[in-house]
């Protein structure tokens, strides 16, 4: 798998909320010019994801609707034997305690 999208619907199927979760393009590229060679590079696209954006309508937000995308996600890749999900987000955002509250390991900035 090299992409999942979850979308969260209302009782109308209207959209509420979306989850993306990519291949680790900079994770490859690093691997590369570390010297890995492209077949393994590219082998870590199906061991680790990437969370590249997470959002909830704000007239939903509150629900848990964001803490339900993160454990779907996890457990879709968990199935396909993924070691990794990462993700990072804005300082100035205070997401922190949100993804610490999912089970995620949130480090200092840098």
């Amino acid at each position: 798998m090299v992409s999942l999208t979850l979308v969260a619907a209302d009782g109308q199927d209207q959209p509420i909320g979306a989850l993306s979760v990519t291949a680790p393009g900079t994770v490859i590229e690093k691997a590369l010019n570390h010297g890995y060679d492209t077949m393994q590079a590219l082998t870590l696209s199906v061991a680790i994801g990437k969370v590249h954006g997470l959002a909830v309508a704000e007239e939903a937000r509150g629900q848990g609707l964001a803490s339900v995308l993160m454990k779907r996600a996890w457990q879709v890749y968990d199935q396909l034997d993924y070691f990794l999900l990462y993700g990072s987000f804005e300082t100035d955002r205070d997401l922190g305690a949100f993804y610490k509250g999912c089970g995620y390991t949130v480090h200092a900035p840098g």
